[in-house]
């Protein structure tokens, strides 16, 4: 009898082992890097394009360099879509110095922004060191909403591929609830596609979670296929942005 049981004994443990993992903070960052990423570049590129720039309006232009002043309104819509979560609304005014057209330091306020059925993420950052193909900003000058927390030491960057491209996502994010409570977020090269509606769709994340004296270390990498799905420590688990 016990030679029967073996096997099933076997499978079983095997199901429990293929459980989803909590990846909720690897999400929350991309997330969060996909907002301001796609806003700041609509913003930068508008202020330097002598044609207009969709769902961008320069309410304070910039004639000359240093500017101190300047001023961009996005308003969000089918034009201009989240790389993660598809069509928003509402608003981010955007202000900031630019020291030249392609370079600027900026911050930026949501108002009422929707992404799909749901609040935004983010509601505000500062600090944001922006070029028309870039931005890059530190946990420390982002406000979230909800539960969603980014740590002082995170720290990303947000490059477009090209105009119409997409966006790739790098860095890192680690929080500390406790002496023994903490986790840590890495983002490597994360590719979000301009006609996907499912992205990621290229790169890989690292989750390391200590819980006491529990230590977890899972690998993500996210499908090409544009199905929002990843594989999780080989196991194939489908994201939740939001959720």
């Amino acid at each position: 009898m016990s030679r029967r049981l073996t096997p099933l004994l076997f499978v079983a443990i095997a199901a429990c082992g293929a459980s989803s993992v909590d990846i909720s903070p690897v999400e929350s960052d991309l997330d969060s890097a996909s907002q301001i990423g796609l806003t700041a570049t609509l913003a930068m590129n508008a202020m330097s394009s002598t044609t207009s720039v969709p769902c961008a309006q320069v309410t304070q232009a910039c004639t000359t360099f240093p500017c101190t002043s300047g001023a961009v309104t996005i308003t969000l819509g089918a034009e201009c879509p989240f790389p993660i979560g598809g069509t928003g609304s509402g608003s981010v005014t955007v202000t900031g110095n630019w020291t030249s057209a392609s370079s600027a330091t900026l911050s930026e306020s949501f108002t009422n922004v929707q992404v799909g059925s749901r609040a935004s993420v983010v509601v505000s950052a500062t600090s944001l060191t922006a070029s028309p193909t870039s931005v890059a900003f530190t946990g420390q000058n982002v406000n979230v909403n909800g539960a969603s927390v980014f740590a002082a030491q995170a720290s990303f960057t947000v490059t477009s591929n090209g105009a119409g491209q997409g966006f790739t996502v790098s860095g890192s994010d680690q929080s500390v609830a406790g002496a023994l409570d903490n986790s840590q977020v890495s983002l490597e090269d994360v590719v979000l596609s301009p006609s996907c509606t499912e992205n990621p769709t290229g790169g890989s994340a690292t989750l390391q979670s200590v819980n006491g004296l529990r230590i977890q270390n899972d690998t993500i990498t996210f499908h090409s296929a544009c199905d929002g799905k990843a594989e999780v420590d080989g196991n194939t688990q489908t994201l939740s942005f939001g959720g």
